[in-house]
């Protein structure tokens, strides 16, 4: 018969092991058929993207207009409208700094309110930041009349 300090050992380490969950990370490890399967359907995903967007790259300007829903008649009416929504991304974009500095610099609560404050602050900057870079491209391609991909337009730092 075992002793009482070997069976508080023994059920010591069960403890651990439940805590770390060791067993269930091996367990699901061995029941996976292929680790390569997981990423194989994101990987045609993002091929599949890619060969759209040479694709696209390829096509007259009337066909990517096509594709957008823009008629050459209402073209003007999208670039108005492009503009402003740039200029709502540039409002967010500055009212999302200013929020970050005010709750930073002149706000006095408890780091837990302050944190979302921040994040909060921030998910406005960022989303001006993305607002302003779309349009720009938007705005950019349309009145160039050639397209070019978003992230080779960012690569050329905006240059068409």
């Amino acid at each position: 018969m075992p002793s009482r300090i070997k069976k508080t050992a023994i059920w010591l380490g069960r403890q651990i092991k439940k805590f770390l969950a060791i067993d269930d990370g091996v367990r699901f490890a061995r029941t996976l058929p292929r680790p390569r399967k997981l990423f194989e359907y994101h990987k045609n995903q993002l091929q599949e993207n890619i060969s759209r967007e040479e694709a696209l790259t390829r096509k007259d300007f009337a066909e990517i207009l096509r594709q957008w829903g823009i008629t050459t008649e209402n073209l003007d009416l999208v670039l108005k409208e492009r503009r402003q929504m740039r200029r709502m991304g540039y409002f967010l974009l500055l009212f999302g700094l200013g929020l970050d500095i005010w709750q930073t610099f002149l706000l006095q609560q408890s780091l837990y309110w302050r944190t979302l404050q921040g994040f909060f602050a921030l998910s406005l900057t960022f989303l001006g930041i993305l607002m302003v870079l779309a349009c720009t491209w938007r705005i950019q391609v349309l009145t160039k009349r050639r397209f070019v991909p978003f992230l080779e337009w960012l690569r050329r730092k905006g240059r068409i």
